[in-house]
């Protein structure tokens, strides 16, 4: 042996020996790690590798080694159990809202289990008129509903809402106003035409469906009109109703699952509309045989006055329009104005004439098209500019089933709420995940074995506090700052498309997967790069450093690709499932990875020890942001759902969603000023 071999030699074994301090205290062990401490150095020796054995030989000296005892062991489970108690209180925070996810999204199924759990008077309230089993659209039979309704209305006999609810079914049902109608609201509501225009509609349309109304019947039911049309008051007590019927539901959170879960449950409340048709068709078939018959008789007069009767019937029903069926039945009433006009022309009433084809034309410029014949469907198109793909998932059933013209600039806190919504819901789900890993490396800390453990804590000094900062700083805090600024302050943060526009992964949910899994590769990675500088001489830190950056190359591209989808010119789907694909390979390698240490032969475990041993402090540190986000996330989706304007539903809005509602009271406020504007000249 030369000098300089014997030099080697004599620092190796200096090297070897302060590596296995630690076991001092078991001798036969301790020798079980020298040899194969010695093993290994002789391994990378003879790859001709130069071998900087001093390096490591210092730091080991600079620095005591603490051994890993029972103490340490359970800070570490501490540490676990503290985290899984705060991800618990979130799961329990945010059950009630997993619980209406359903809900939310319109499973019928699930809104009838929870309207079924509600207590029994609420639950009744609720479904006056409608019966049980209205979210499974299995509603009880019409005889059935009134009863009940009726029984209803008995034990709250001053209840207008209710009494005219049931007004209408009874009308409905039996083709003529209840027993006692006319004596009931002249002591509860004197002076209201709106129970003469309800009495007045089922004289017009007949008691049996098919068959014309009698002469006597005719003759009242355009009595009661003008009687209705001149009372000075038109007030309706459904859109009341509705509110107190949503009064009787818990409180929902105030957040985007909360509302959507709200708006769903509020939804068979519409079924109002079906009254409301019925009213107003029959009054517009009145008019429309009123006007022919004075066509006919050529009375002059009684045309102006049923053109101004009109004009005022007009403005009370639309008074009381809170949504798309309310507007799209008095809207049809309102059509009939044509028939006015026929009817001026015919008996030569030019200025007349010229004046409601005027209205017409005005009111034409707001709605198209108005319709000129009573049929059956969809009777009301509004204009609409609204650009579909920026709206979020509630707004966008509202624009697709009601096309009203939303005001775009409105659009923008619902649907971010919506995203926040979706990340705070995986942020709980990633920090449950993080958490899981957290407790496997925890384990595999120091299940090894004696032998294992103390060469883990005799060689734990190589590794230094800028090791600790390259893995944090690099491998955590940067890869969420990356997600965080492209995902909020760059064009592709693809929140600026609603999340179900989207026909195949949604982008946001592309980014959210990437932006965990990059701080994953990238920290493993780096903790490899780090152990494979600082124990490279042992042969530690895997040979496979050129793939795990290839990967995290890929994860990187990942986050900015999926947010440029929306802006290619191609058909987006097949390509957002190409990058979400591209998804598995992080992920595959992650698993290969953690697979390789908690699966590896107890010989080859210490590089697989030392790696669950540092990545320990960036998992819980990854864990405790995300389980942070969750909070902050909410209290910012909850800030965002206040300017929803469009998209949060209270009461004030009686069951309509606020994009709905002030769209309709919008409309309605330009014709009502039309018809206000617009009074028939005297002759």
């Amino acid at each position: 042996m030369n000098i300089g071999e014997k030099e080697d030699s004599t620092v190796e074994h200096h090297f070897i020996e302060l590596a296995t301090r630690t076991l001092e205290n078991d001798p036969a062990t301790r020798d079980e790690t020298r040899a194969e401490l010695a093993s290994r150095l002789a391994r990378e020796r003879s790859r001709g590798k130069e071998l900087p054995v001093e390096a490591a030989l210092y730091q080991l000296a600079k620095f005591v080694p603490v051994r890993q005892g029972i103490g340490s062991i359970l800070a570490g489970a501490v540490v676990i159990l503290i985290l899984a108690a705060i991800a618990l209180l979130q799961v329990g925070a945010t059950l009630p809202e997993i619980k209406l996810l359903p809900i939310a999204m319109n499973d019928n199924p699930s809104a009838q289990k929870w309207f079924d759990r509600l207590p029994a008077e609420d639950r009744e309230f609720f479904a006056a008129g409608l019966g049980e089993g209205l979210f499974m659209l299995r509603l009880s039979d019409e005889v059935l509903q009134l009863e009940s309704l009726d029984k209803l209305r008995q034990q709250h006999p001053a209840d207008l809402g209710l009494f005219e609810l049931y007004s209408f079914r009874h009308v409905g049902l039996h083709g003529d106003v209840p027993p006692g109608f006319r004596e009931t609201w002249q002591k509860l509501d004197p002076g209201n035409g709106m129970w003469d225009l309800l009495e007045a509609a089922s004289l017009a349309m007949g008691k049996t469906s098919g068959v014309k109304c009698s002469e006597q019947d005719r003759a009242r039911a355009v009595q009661l009109f003008h009687q209705g049309a001149s009372s000075g008051r038109f007030q309706t007590y459904l859109p009341e109703l509705r509110e107190r019927k949503l009064a009787r539901l818990p409180e929902f959170p105030a957040t985007y699952v909360g509302n959507a879960a709200l708006a769903n449950l509020a939804s068979p409340l519409r079924i109002d509309f079906d009254e409301l048709t019925y009213r107003q068709r029959a009054l517009a078939v009145l008019v429309y045989t009123m006007s022919e018959e004075l066509s006919k008789n050529q009375e002059k007069a009684g045309l102006r006055t049923l053109a101004e009767d009109w004009r005022k019937t007009s403005l009370g029903l639309l008074a009381a329009s809170r949504n798309w069926e309310d507007l799209n039945a008095n809207i049809y009433f309102v059509s009939f104005i044509e028939y006015l006009a026929d009817s001026a022309r015919n008996l030569g009433l030019t200025e007349e004439e010229k004046h409601l084809r005027a209205l017409m034309a005005e009111i034409a410029l707001e709605t198209s098209p108005v319709p000129a014949s009573f049929r059956a469907g969809s009777v009301l198109t509004l204009k609409s500019a609204v650009d579909p793909k920026q709206l979020d998932s509630i707004s966008r059933q509202t624009a697709r089933r009601y096309p009203l013209p939303l005001d775009i600039t409105r659009q923008d806190a619902g649907r971010l709420a919506e995203y926040l919504a979706a990340e705070r819901g995986f942020a709980l789900l990633a920090s449950i995940l993080v958490l899981v890993a957290l407790t496997l490396a925890w384990l595999e800390s120091f299940r090894r074995g004696k032998r294992v453990n103390g060469m883990a804590d005799g060689l734990a000094p190589l590794l230094q506090w800028r090791d600790t900062a390259w893995i944090l700083g690099l491998g955590v805090i940067a890869p969420f700052l990356c997600y965080w600024t492209i995902t909020r302050h760059t064009p592709l943060s693809a929140r600026d498309i609603g999340m179900t526009f989207f026909t195949g992964f949604p982008p946001v949910l592309i980014q959210m997967i990437s932006g965990l899994l990059l701080p994953g590769v990238l920290t493993l990675q780096i903790i490899q790069w780090r152990i494979k500088r600082r124990l490279g001489v042992l042969g530690l830190g895997g040979r496979s450093a050129l793939a795990g950056w290839g990967v995290v190359i890929v994860t990187a591209l990942i986050l900015p690709a999926a947010g440029a989808i929306h802006w290619l010119p191609v058909h987006e789907d097949p390509i957002s499932k190409g990058i979400a694909a591209a998804c598995g390979i992080p992920l595959l390698w992650m698993l290969w990875q953690g697979g390789s240490v908690l699966f590896s032969p107890t010989s080859g475990a210490l590089g697989g020890v030392l790696l669950c041993r540092t990545i320990a402090t960036p998992l819980a540190l990854a864990c405790l942001i995300l389980l942070r986000c969750g909070p902050t996330l909410r209290s910012i989706e909850e800030s965002r759902m206040i300017q929803a304007s469009i998209t949060n539903l209270n009461l004030s809005e009686v069951g309509t969603l606020p994009g709905e509602a002030r769209a309709v009271a919008d409309l309605t406020k330009r014709i009502t000023t039309i018809l206000e504007a617009n009074k028939l000249p005297d002759p």
